[in-house]
């Protein structure tokens, strides 16, 4: 593990910055002096910086009742969560792409900050719409458009936090994996209370169980939600995302701010996003980085002979491979296909919140997996025990097809079977779900912890303490990159076990 800890990075690139280098030597070393010190704050700070990043997203994929009632008739009705999925990784993954490119100017506190906000006015919009009647291909379109907007807010904002957290220990960027498995319970609980109050509400047995005809995984009730009993709920679903999104902007610029960020420079930095001046941009490195100055170096000729960006894919290679897969097998199950498993006990309050109880035994687990590295004895593996790790995940996906998986069609009706359910049992499936959540949670976050690690042998030459912190951003940003692969991967790999379940065209 590297015994690098910094404290609170300086991440501004104005001019000035360049002609100050011996104060940020000597800030850097005293950085480097106080790696023991586990600073809580910080921690926590990146902790829901973790959250925000996946907060969206299982905000989109747990409220199946809302969405299904609101897109009733369009194509989006019974594969939402899929199609959710397509747009969101895709749109994340151009936005990483893009972040390789953004203006010096525009730093990661800046980029953290503008995703934020962003984030927080489209929970909030969004909350007030749930308000309106607003339904059908209208509201099919918003959706998109949200989904679309936050994917985007989201991408900018890991690459910038993950770019962050690679300058502090290792054990940060398992804080910003605690807080993802953090913005996965929170949903998930909200949803089975609400389940429970809508079930309560329809009194002893008032159509506790699904029919045929409906989708499994509703998640309040059974039923489609009504303007009384469904939509109030739902603004506080959303406005809770608001309020997490703004506790995370509120510590980010208590811990993370360095001392040169200001509202003015914010602004100055979002212009450079519009403006084309010769060197604003940050392309991808094709020529060694030591050949811009460095903290010690006054020679043009202190370069070295690999382009860094080869040099950083080099260094976490079996992390980023293992993240890819880690994230592929989930989400090539999960929630496409684990929400259209049924319960195959009688009607009763069980049946009508089986669904989003699995919702919650996979964040809970996954939320655990990801504290898990905080003990010695779950400390990241080999990386080719970790690779190997993530190989044998593949086996829980024919384990998800065999359970009790009804799928329906875009009109709400059910599609057959390709073959026979094999593992009927509810304990089972719970059982496989909690085992996909925490390998899930615990994979992912030693892959990041052992790509913060990563290239630490290579780094030797400590003259070029400028150059050591630009690769550790370059090494985040190159994980997220292969985290965001995963996720897209899964997505397009739901649709395939969809066919492989109903042998069918599963759009």
């Amino acid at each position: 593990m590297s015994d690098r800890a910094f404290a609170i990075p300086e991440t501004a690139h104005d001019a000035s910055a360049f002609h100050a280098h011996d104060n940020e030597s000597s800030l850097l070393r005293r950085r480097n002096s106080s790696h023991s010190q586990f600073q809580w704050g910080v921690y926590a700070t990146f902790l829901f910086l973790g959250l925000s990043m996946l907060l969206p997203w299982n905000v989109w994929i747990t409220a199946t009742s809302f969405f299904e009632h609101r897109l009733a008739g369009t194509f989006l009705a019974n594969t939402f969560e899929s199609w959710f999925g397509v747009v969101s990784m895709l749109i994340n993954l151009a936005g990483v792409f893009v972040s390789f490119t953004l203006p010096k100017k525009f730093t990661p506190p800046h980029q953290t900050t503008l995703s934020l906000l962003t984030l927080l006015l489209l929970f909030l919009l969004f909350s007030l719409f749930s308000l309106t009647s607003l339904s059908g291909p209208p509201f099919a379109a918003f959706t998109l458009l949200c989904v679309l907007l936050s994917s985007a807010a989201t991408a900018l904002l890991q690459s910038a936090v993950f770019a962050t957290a690679a300058t502090y220990q290792p054990v940060m960027a398992q804080g910003i994996m605690n807080g993802q498995g953090v913005a996965g319970a929170v949903p998930a609980i909200v949803q089975v209370l609400i389940a429970l109050g809508a079930q309560a509400g329809k009194g002893q047995g008032a159509r506790a169980g699904a029919g045929e005809g409906e989708r499994p995984g509703a998640v309040v009730g059974d039923n489609a939600l009504n303007p009384v009993s469904g939509l109030d709920p739902i603004f506080w679903y959303f406005l809770l995302a608001a309020t997490l999104t703004l506790a995370s902007m509120v510590l980010h610029a208590t811990y993370l701010h360095p001392s040169s960020f200001t509202f003015a420079r914010f602004v100055s930095s979002l212009r450079t996003l519009f403006t084309t001046e010769g060197g604003a941009y940050q392309a991808l490195p094709t020529t060694p980085a030591t050949s811009q100055p460095s903290l010690h170096s006054t020679s043009p000729t202190a370069t070295t002979s690999r382009p860094p960006l080869r040099r950083a894919i080099r260094a976490v290679m079996a992390p980023l491979a293992s993240a890819f897969l880690i994230f592929l097998v989930t989400l090539s199950v999960f929630p496409a296909i684990t929400a259209y498993v049924r319960s195959t006990a009688g009607p009763g309050t069980w049946k009508s919140v089986f669904v989003p109880v699995g919702f919650l035994v996979f964040c809970l687990g996954d939320w655990l997996g990801r504290f898990l590295p905080l003990f010695p004895a779950f400390h990241p593996p080999l990386p080719s025990r970790l690779l190997l790790f993530s190989l044998l995940r593949v086996l829980l996906v024919p384990l998800f097809v065999l359970c009790n998986v009804h799928l329906l069609d875009t009109l709400g009706h059910p599609l057959p079977r390709a073959f026979p359910v094999v593992i009927p049992s509810d304990a089972v499936f719970m059982l496989a779900v909690a085992v996909l959540g925490v390998s899930n949670g615990w994979g992912g976050s030693v892959a990041v912890m052992a790509g913060a690690e990563g290239g630490a042998a290579e780094e030797e030459d400590e003259q070029e303490e400028e150059q050591t912190k630009a690769d550790a951003e370059l090494r985040g940003r190159v994980m997220v990159v292969g985290l965001t692969g995963g996720l897209l991967g899964g997505t397009v790999a739901s649709f395939g076990v969809r066919a492989v379940v109903c042998g069918c065209n599963p759009f």
